[in-house]
């Protein structure tokens, strides 16, 4: 409801995005199976790229690893009695976390396979997890509105952030760094904590006007994007806090979103039956992929290779596309260009540039600031200080101006 009375709102004030092709749920797969006859909630690669964790519903094992390239079955859990909501692969690959509706918090180490550990956290329910970089701990968004950090190996509660958000934690997910740890709640509300600064708040955004189902650190942590209930994908800049930019690619629910180990696209999931792949340099849609099935998707998942995408729906259905298939690599790949200095005072110069080329450099509201041709470098001594978008060629690079 709050969707599309924003998207009136919106109409005039941002740009949407270039639309790219629509094709079918099946098209251009690996595979395509219907392991349960409950929904799958959730799914995520191993860091090696060859296992896919999935998560279900209740009735049915719950936790299943499958094998990428064949569909098969490696392993899967017991039956517990209750749904389970978010899975995650530990970085070293040797652990799985799973969020459990009434709250508790299982861990599997892949390598015997088995549960090690089964916590009842006492939050009243569980709706997400994610592992730090180091794997030393994992991070819970609870139903009681906190986030409860426990030690990977113990499964000892180490901290919790009370009254994080005033209702349930939904998304959560911690910074390749360890630096940042962000949380998205059924409060509307979309926060960053600093973990090297005693889980202080370091930003809280609010434009959502619904429910926040998913939020996600770009690799280099530059960027957080954030879907939710009321359509819509909200990507801003990190560390500064400002708003890049909101996007309108569905037409319901925002369930999920995974982005490429480079960080040049994404990928959501919605209650619309879509799949979107967006370029993140410039915020074009790159394939929208429809559902034949007419169901929600609830995971997605993009390889580290970024040579599969993987898709969990409401069904029970996991759907493994092969990306090159889907959109071609040359979408995906752009030439590379050195900017510096960056941060600049007074001039940029580019290294990578075969020729003279016309550039755009755009504001953080979308205007353009500055237009022309250069051959290898810009003038930047009359613009204002603040961060600003170069576009030249396909490159779309940000430049913070001292």
């Amino acid at each position: 409801m709050g969707g599309r009375l924003l998207r009136v709102v919106l109409l005039l004030g941002l740009s949407f995005p270039i639309f790219a092709f629509s094709q079918p749920f099946l098209g251009d797969t690996l595979w395509a199976r219907d392991y349960s006859s409950t929904g799958a909630f959730s799914c995520a690669f191993s860091p090696d790229g060859t296992k896919l964790a999935v998560a279900y519903e209740c009735m049915g094992p719950m936790v299943r690893v499958i094998e990428v390239n064949t569909g098969f079955i490696l392993w899967e859990s017991a039956t517990p009695d209750l749904c389970l909501y978010s899975v995650q692969f530990s970085s070293n690959g040797q652990y799985i976390a799973i969020a459990e509706e009434l709250g508790h918090l299982l861990v599997i180490d892949i390598t015997i396979p088995d549960t090690i550990y089964n916590i009842d956290t006492q939050s009243g329910g569980l709706n997400t997890v994610d592992f730090s970089a180091d794997n030393q701990f994992i991070y819970t968004g609870c139903d009681d509105g906190s986030i409860r950090i426990y030690e990977t190996s113990t499964g000892m509660l180490h901290h919790t952030i009370t009254g994080a958000h005033s209702d349930a934690v939904l998304s959560v997910d911690a910074s390749s760094t360890d630096h940042y740890l962000a949380s998205g709640g059924k409060d509307n509300k979309i926060k960053v904590w600093d973990l090297q600064n005693n889980y202080q708040l370091a930003y809280q955004w609010s434009e959502a006007m619904d429910d926040i189902k998913a939020v996600k650190f770009t690799p280099d942590e530059n960027r957080l994007l954030a879907g939710g209930v009321d359509d819509m994908i909200y990507s801003y800049w990190m560390p500064t806090g400002e708003l890049a930019t909101m996007l309108m690619f569905h037409m319901a629910d925002v369930n999920t979103i995974d982005i490429s180990a480079d960080g040049s696209f994404a990928a959501s999931g919605s209650n619309d039956q879509s799949i979107e792949m967006f370029n993140l340099h410039n915020y074009n849609s790159i394939i929208k992929i429809t559902n034949q099935f007419q169901t929600r998707v609830y995971g997605v998942a993009i390889s580290p290779q970024m040579d599969k995408l993987a898709a969990a729906n409401h069904i029970g259905y996991v759907i493994m596309y092969n990306i090159q298939s889907l959109i071609g690599t040359e979408i995906i790949d752009q030439k590379s260009l050195h900017i510096y200095p960056n941060p600049a005072t007074d001039f940029i110069m580019i290294d990578g540039l075969y020729e003279s080329a016309p550039y755009e450099l755009i504001n953080l509201n979308g205007s353009i600031i500055k237009a022309g041709i250069t051959s290898g470098s810009i003038e930047l001594s009359n613009l204002s200080k603040g961060i600003y978008l170069l576009h030249i060629g396909v490159n779309y690079i940000r430049i913070i101006k001292n």
